[in-house]
């Protein structure tokens, strides 16, 4: 409630959102990173997302290809391929950083 906002938070596979969310509609559906590669079926998903918006809702979807994260630019604004598609189990990579996609410093 900090933000003034009530909300109400539904836990559901994704294709049983609308049921979940009990048939309502909404003027914006949020997607973001990590939600969409690893789906099993993008056309079922996009069904979904449809029936929970009302006429002329807005999808708002923000995400990348995994293999965004396997490169680094270089000085001469190049990119690097410095990770592998396979990271070995016993060497996991591991990336300390100070803020998150949603703010800075954990907040």
């Amino acid at each position: 409630m900090r933000a003034g906002t009530e909300a109400t938070f539904v836990e559901a596979s994704i294709y049983d959102a609308a049921a979940a969310l009990e048939q309502r509609t909404y003027d914006m559906v949020f997607v973001t990173w990590g939600a969409i590669h690893w789906l099993p079926d993008i056309f079922r998903w996009a069904e979904v997302v449809a029936s929970l918006l009302r006429p002329g809702g807005r999808l708002y979807l923000l995400d990348g290809h995994p293999q965004m994260y396997q490169y680094e630019g270089a000085d001469d604004g190049r990119l690097s391929l410095v990770h592998g598609w396979r990271t070995p189990p016993d060497a996991p990579l591991l990336f300390e950083e100070t803020h998150t996609y949603t703010a800075t410093n954990g907040r």
